[in-house]
């Protein structure tokens, strides 16, 4: 049994990043997060670089080894990102104040 989310678009108002592409808003329930869609992160990837991104939504499940998807903070409408590669919750680290020097 899945959960349905009932969204209405108000005529004219843009449609959110996660409905436009197919994600979920929130963490599927196995997953245990505190991330939520817009909020800011540090991403590490396995060679130890960090850049700051943020949360636009989440998988269904985790079959390529993440679940939580992801755009560059300085282009937040997905452009020069791979918001559809998801990434492990392990590798992110929420930033609790934005700053523009956070990264």
């Amino acid at each position: 049994m899945s959960a349905t989310i009932h969204f209405k678009p108000v005529h004219g108002a843009p449609v959110p990043f996660w409905r436009e592409h197919g994600l979920l808003p929130y963490a599927p329930i196995p997953y245990d997060t505190d991330l939520q869609v817009g909020d800011h992160v540090i991403y590490t990837n396995d060679y130890g670089l960090k850049s700051r991104r943020i949360v636009v939504g989440f998988s269904r499940s985790d079959m390529v080894g993440g679940y939580i998807h992801l755009v560059s903070a300085k282009y937040p409408k997905g452009e020069g990102s791979c918001w559809w590669f998801p990434h492990k919750a392990s590798s992110l680290k929420k930033i609790v104040e934005v700053t523009p020097d956070a990264v």
